[in-house]
Parts: C-alpha cells; sequence; structure tokens
C-alpha cells in the first residue's frame, strides 16, 4: 500500500522525472525552485520505498540506473500525456465558440463563403477557424475539430459520410457558349485546360478513363491552389476539372456548369473526420450543417442536370 501511495504522489515523480532529465540534483531543484537536500532527500524516500536504486552517485553527478531508466521513460510519457491533455482542456475552454475545421481552399472559398450568412443563421453564435489545405486534402486531424478527408479505413478516425469522390469538367456558362464543351462540339486542342499542379486526379488521367485525349490543349493555365483553379474557371478562363464535393455550390447556383457529359465516379468517398474520443456540441451542429447543406445540394444539382441522373 505504501508503495502504491508514494507511485500515486505526483511531486515525488515529478521530483524524480526532473533529477533524471538534467542528470543532477543541483539543477533539478532550480527549475522546481527547492534546494538540492530536497531533491536528494525525496529521490532517496522514492528508492527506499520502491526498495531499488533509482540513481548512482559520484563526485562526477548522478546517472540513472537501469531500473531507472525504466521508470524515468514511464514517467515522461505519462508527464507528457497529461501535458496534452491539459493543453487539450485549456483549448476547449478558451475556444468553446470556436470550431476548427481542415478543408481545402477550394471548398471553403467556392462551396463554404458564398453561403456563410446562412451558416450563421442557422448556427448563430458559433465561430470558425480554417486550416487550409490548397492541394490534395490530406494530413492528420489532431489539432482540428473537424477535416474533410477521403476515406481511409486505416486511420482510427471518426468519420461521417458526406460526398462519393465524383470528378468533371466545368467551366463558366459565358465559356461554354463560347467555345463549346470539351470533347464533343469542340476539339480539345480549342480548349484552354486549367491544372492543379498537385491533385488525385490530372487532366492525362482524367482522358484515359473517359477515352478522351487531353495531352494537347490550346492553352493551359497551371496552379497549385484549387481556389484558384476554380477561380480562373468561373472568370471564364478555361476548363477545370472539378470535384463535385466542392463545386456542387456553384452547380446549384449556375456559377459553372458541367463542360462535358463525361464525368467520373472514382468509388472513393469524401468524408468530415476527427480524432477519436468525444465532440462537442458546438462541433456536432456544424457538422449537421455541413452534411445538411451537401444533401441538399446533392437533390438539387441532381434535378438540374441529366448526367448526375444518368450515371
Amino acid at each position: 500500500m505504501e508503495a502504491q501511495q508514494t507511485i500515486r504522489s505526483a511531486n515525488a515523480l515529478r521530483v524524480f522525472e526532473a533529477a533524471a532529465r538534467c542528470a543532477n540534483f543541483t539543477l533539478a531543484a532550480s527549475e522546481l525552485h527547492v534546494t538540492p537536500v530536497a531533491v536528494s532527500r525525496m529521490v532517496s524516500r522514492l528508492e527506499d520505498t520502491l526498495g531499488i536504486r533509482l540513481f548512482t552517485r559520484s563526485r562526477l553527478g548522478v546517472q540513472l540506473t537501469e531500473e531507472g531508466e525504466v521508470l524515468h521513460s514511464a514517467v515522461s510519457a505519462g508527464f507528457s500525456q497529461m501535458e496534452t491533455a491539459l493543453r487539450e482542456i485549456r483549448r476547449r475552454r478558451a475556444d468553446r465558440g470556436t470550431v476548427t475545421l481542415s478543408l481545402s481552399s477550394a471548398f471553403i472559398s467556392h462551396w463554404l463563403m458564398p453561403r456563410y450568412a446562412r451558416f450563421q443563421q442557422a448556427v448563430p453564435h458559433i465561430n470558425l477557424r480554417f486550416e487550409v489545405i490548397s492541394g490534395v486534402l490530406r494530413g492528420d486531424v489532431d489539432e482540428v475539430d473537424l477535416g474533410l478527408r477521403l476515406y481511409d479505413p486505416t486511420r482510427k478516425w471518426q468519420s461521417w459520410e458526406f460526398f462519393p469522390e465524383v470528378v468533371l469538367p466545368v467551366c463558366s456558362p459565358e465559356y461554354l457558349h463560347r467555345v463549346g464543351a470539351v470533347g464533343e462540339s469542340a476539339d480539345v486542342s480549342q480548349h484552354t485546360l486549367i491544372h492543379l499542379t498537385t491533385t488525385t486526379m490530372d487532366w492525362e488521367e482524367y482522358g484515359a478513363r473517359t477515352g478522351l485525349d487531353c495531352r494537347r490543349p490550346g492553352n493551359s493555365l497551371s496552379f497549385s491552389d484549387s481556389a484558384l483553379v476554380l477561380q480562373a474557371a468561373l472568370l471564364g478562363q478555361g476548363i477545370a476539372l472539378g470535384w463535385v464535393s466542392a463545386v456542387s455550390g456553384a452547380l446549384r447556383e449556375g456559377l459553372l456548369v458541367p463542360a462535358s457529359s463525361r464525368l467520373i465516379r472514382t468509388e472513393k468517398e469524401y468524408r468530415l473526420v476527427a480524432r477519436p474520443g468525444s465532440i462537442r456540441q458546438e462541433v456536432r451542429r456544424v457538422l449537421d450543417w455541413l452534411v445538411s447543406e451537401m444533401r441538399e445540394d446533392v437533390a438539387t444539382i441532381t434535378q438540374q442536370y441529366a448526367l448526375f441522373r444518368d450515371t
């Protein structure tokens, strides 16, 4: 019982961890704002209680024994986990009304921002903070509340269905009227193709999967940021590959239109994901709103455009 009580003493373990990390009782004492004698006494009491030597002592200083190394490794890991937990508690208290989202720049700029006023009405008193990804949606979500990612069953995330990965060429109505649809009323060489430099599908792969030779367009524009790719298409500068999860709003409003009937369903899906554990009520409200909005988009564009019904 006495050993258990000592091990459960945070003070004894804190003194031991500092002494082991500093490899010097005087430095540990300075860090803990006590005397070296107090550190030495606390360590000796811990050693006596456990019945083992944690340090070897000499005129040159102190050094962990093999048993001391084992205990230090466990204690250090435990303190690190506690620090992580305390940071999370402080973050949650400070950011109770803020939800942090990890999303693509295209999704934020062309899907979320145009309907932000609607979000504020539906989910009042919640602030949004963004971790912006300019290219492929990937990376951990440990430091955010929600992220949008391609579903990966190997990741130990919580996840909620959002939208299957569907890719199709999109352009402005003006561009479609002026130049025509790609691969149908006009040859690809008459078109400007807009590229995202880092992507899960480029124009060459799209062409290979649809039987369309996209290797020799009339002109090309390339961007490293997905938001700029869609902005160029909205401005009538050419045709971009659009992921429907990002362009559904623009399709719904008629700001972008399909530039070909050849869409690709990759059999993958985008999901909203979160680290394991409970989620705050504020995060749940944002999650539910995002899912609801996307469902409305799907229903609307399916009714608007026959290609979504025919494939």
